[in-house]
């Protein structure tokens, strides 16, 4: 594209487009865009994009020519950039120009009462509690400029014209060459139970794990399907109307591999929580079992993770849609009751096998990170962190991390992690004590830390399982710690842990040294505050 094409569009768009072309990886002749930057102004001391004139962002854009390759996949087919800004822009563009004719038109509605009727009270308070959730922006954030995808118009709700219908989605995916959630089987119900659709779908490219065991399906029932991904979602687009709610859990899957952006959204995932958990999202069997009194595929949520692996059958995706409808309709009639919303719920009190505890999962790695220089590091810390008395303790569990076994997950499209297996729980828990550093949790409550690499990098280090082997803990403050790694709650969290720390514990001469400090510090504080005046 030329630059006097690209100026022509707004600032905030071509911003947002930089920012874009960072993730992506796109490179001009000079690099990235702060490579480039440099090349054309050695000055700038402001990469930010936003503060940088349209001139000189419709400059980058079009210098853009390349992108980087993914050493993960060396088979994927690299984007052309130009290509790539003639759909982006005016898709920026116009999510733009619809965001802000939504944010005027919300204004003109905000003194308007909630809609008479209860039902569509109840359903749009649900679409609402699913887009308060913290993980419904990044879960429902698609690029569908994308080629492929399909939006579709937005509504600014309530809106008078248009009621507010249910349709419930569900999807089940394998892993191919080319994406590790590729559609296989697409199911719609309608409001009342009804099955719309159900149908196979030919993945584009070679399958290499069908996932039977979930999924239920086999290269055999493909023999002989002809019926595409743009075709499946062909026929699901051409059931929402205006006023359509699709109903899921963990609905921006199905959505994704759909390759089709609609709002609004009921995700029964988002809809429900777990007590002490914020971020966790409850499973659909758990669900079902607690709010409806069913058992999805023959499985308990209450049962260990391998008891629930031999109980449950394959998923049926129409029984997954018709769950998933019948919980927000349950919860429609809690809300049209005195009861109100379903209050978070006790977490299923299974554990985590033994052979699971007994290892450790390394994640957030940055690209190109091997296993090697994963193990390297970790040993690195543990030596280095301890002295004196600690120091057998950590040559202990260096020693137990370089004997580890590493098993390494992720696929095309997906995540890759890699798994330390250590002989038995124990070894795998005092390898993580003797890692420095805070203690934050995950969703489900488990501890994690931050492990540097050689070069800066950081992955994170996390335990398999909560406290006493349990699969879901606790995100209070008082149990965790820390909720973000240096943040005040972390600085008060690491206070209160180095108090109830037992002194066997693994932890550095440093750390030790700055209790020690802290302790005396405030003792001196007690004595000076009860030695003054009243």
């Amino acid at each position: 594209m030329k630059v006097s094409d690209i100026s022509q569009y707004e600032k905030p768009v071509l911003v947002n487009a930089v920012k874009l072309s960072q993730r992506k990886q796109l490179l001009t002749d000079k690099g990235g865009w702060k490579e480039w930057l440099q090349s054309v102004d050695p000055n700038a001391k402001l990469s930010d994009p936003k503060h940088h004139s349209v001139q000189r962002l419709a400059e980058f854009l079009a210098a853009l020519s390349s992108q980087k390759p993914d050493p993960r996949a060396p088979a994927r087919e690299l984007l052309q950039p130009q290509k790539l800004l003639k759909r982006l822009l005016p898709w920026l563009q116009k999510c733009r120009q619809e965001e802000q004719q939504l944010q005027a038109q919300a204004k003109k509605k905000a003194a308007a009462a909630a809609p008479a009727n209860p039902v569509q009270a109840g359903i749009l308070s649900m679409v609402q509690r699913t887009q308060r959730h913290p993980r419904f922006k990044p879960n429902y954030s698609f690029n569908s400029y994308e080629k492929g995808w399909t939006r579709t118009e937005r509504l600014v709700l309530p809106d008078p014209a248009h009621s507010l219908v249910l349709l419930a989605l569900d999807c089940e995916m394998c892993a191919t060459a080319g994406s590790d959630k590729e559609l296989l089987q697409v199911a719609v119900v309608d409001q009342d139970g009804k099955q719309l659709m159900k149908e196979l779908v030919q993945p584009s490219s070679e399958v290499l794990d069908y996932r039977t065991a979930l999924t239920g399906i086999t290269a055999e029932h493909l023999q002989g399907v002809t019926t595409t991904r743009k075709a499946a979602a062909a026929r699901v687009a051409a059931l929402l109307q205006p006023g359509t709610v699709l109903v899921g859990h963990s609905l921006h899957y199905d959505l994704q591999s759909l390759q089709l952006d609609h709002q609004p959204v009921i995700d029964t995932a988002l809809l429900f929580s777990y007590e002490g958990l914020a971020s966790a999202t409850p499973s659909l069997t758990h669900l079902a079992e607690q709010l409806l009194g069913q058992q999805l595929r023959g499985g308990s949520s209450s049962s260990s993770q391998q008891q629930q692996q031999q109980q449950q059958q394959p998923h049926d995706s129409v029984e997954d849609a018709s769950a998933a409808l019948s919980l927000v309709k349950a919860e429609l009639e809690r809300l049209r009751s005195e009861e109100g919303p379903t209050p978070p719920l006790p977490p299923p009190a299974n554990k985590v096998d033994k052979e699971q505890q007994s290892k450790l999962c390394v994640h957030k790695l940055p690209d190109g990170t091997t296993a090697a220089a994963v193990r390297s590091a970790f040993v690195a810390a543990c030596k280095k962190a301890a002295a004196g008395a600690e120091a057998a303790a950590a040559e202990a569990a260096a020693a137990a991390v370089e004997a580890a076994a590493v098993e390494e997950l992720g696929g095309p499209g997906s995540k890759p992690q890699l798994l330390l297996a250590f002989p038995h729980p124990g070894l795998a828990n005092d390898a993580f004590a003797a890692l420095p550093g805070g203690v934050f949790t995950d969703s489900m409550g488990r501890h994690s830390k931050r492990l540097q690499l050689q070069g800066g990098k950081q992955v994170v280090v996390r335990k398999m399982a909560c406290h006493s082997g349990f699969a879901y803990g606790k995100d209070k403050a008082q149990d965790r710690g820390v909720k973000k790694p240096g943040s005040k709650q972390q600085q008060k969290g690491n206070k209160k842990g180095s108090k109830k720390r037992p002194a066997s514990s693994i932890q550095s001469a440093a750390a030790a040294a700055a209790a020690a400090a802290a302790a005396k510090k405030n003792q001196k504080k007690s004595k000076s505050s009860t030695a003054a005046p009243a």
